[in-house]
């Protein structure tokens, strides 16, 4: 899965084992800088490799990339074959967009199973659209727990409000300054919209982000609450609000 465990089969050579790569996000591939013989000889210091292994299969420019290594991999003992992303999308974005991938053959697409699904599979399940059962007792409770959303982060009170929430991390890739973009906006045409942004600022977008939305706290009291840093929550965050913002612009999961 993505690059995290790329490097392993290289600790086996020169026996190779089958492998599959599932790409969730390559926008995040592992990346170490090789630009002198200082920087090189610690990187492979650091994971164990012979410097010929690291050139032959990770080494991408100027760069140790964990990423490349797991396509490399693929390219050199299979073929080019065995690399999926987790969206019928996902694989054809990633092969256009990052040249990592452009000696494999082509990158499928595995669609994220549920884990909960342990029935045998029916080829004629998607045919058959399944019943939507709503929690009642559950929906009853929803004002509850809005109301504690509110009281933890010292929005107004309000049973009809509609609470929007992102939690994450704060750059570009998350899209929270599409959040802090958009909402002045929303805020002005929605006046019982409440927003929660609530994660560490990772890099300029997110810094950038988190001044706005602490200006939108001052023009908006009592309907914004922003705290850009990392925050353990209450379940009741999520529970009680109407929306979950997740405006990511790379991975399959983004709206």
């Amino acid at each position: 899965n993505d690059y995290h465990g790329a490097a392993a089969p290289l600790y086996l050579l020169p026996r190779t084992i089958p492998c599959c790569l599932s790409l969730h996000n390559a926008e995040f591939q592992g990346l170490w800088p090789m630009r002198n013989p200082q920087q090189i000889q610690e990187v492979c210091r650091v994971f164990n490799l012979d410097q010929a292994v690291v050139k032959k299969y990770v080494q991408f420019g100027d760069v140790f990339n964990l990423l490349h290594c797991a396509a490399n991999y693929l390219k050199i003992h299979q073929n080019g074959f065995g690399a999926v992303g987790v969206s019928k999308k996902y694989g054809k974005r990633s092969y256009a967009r990052y040249p990592i991938f452009w000696g494999l053959k082509s990158v499928g697409a595995l669609p994220n199973p549920d884990p909960s699904d342990l029935a045998d599979w029916d080829s004629n399940a998607s045919k058959q659209p399944e019943e939507v059962t709503v929690d009642l007792e559950f929906e009853a409770s929803r004002g509850a727990l809005k109301k504690q959303a509110q009281e933890w982060a010292g929005l107004k009170v309000d049973p009809d409000a509609q609470l929007f929430v992102f939690v994450g991390r704060w750059s570009m890739q998350k899209g929270v300054d599409l959040i802090a973009d958009i909402f002045p906006s929303v805020l002005d045409a929605h006046p019982k919209v409440q927003l929660m942004c609530i994660g560490p600022v990772i890099d300029l977008y997110g810094r950038f982000a988190a001044l706005k939305l602490n200006r939108l706290m001052e023009l908006y009291p009592g309907r914004v609450y922003s705290k850009p840093e990392f925050t353990a929550l209450p379940p009741f965050i999520f529970s009680g609000a109407e929306f979950a913002l997740i405006p990511s612009r790379d991975e399959p999961f983004g709206l």
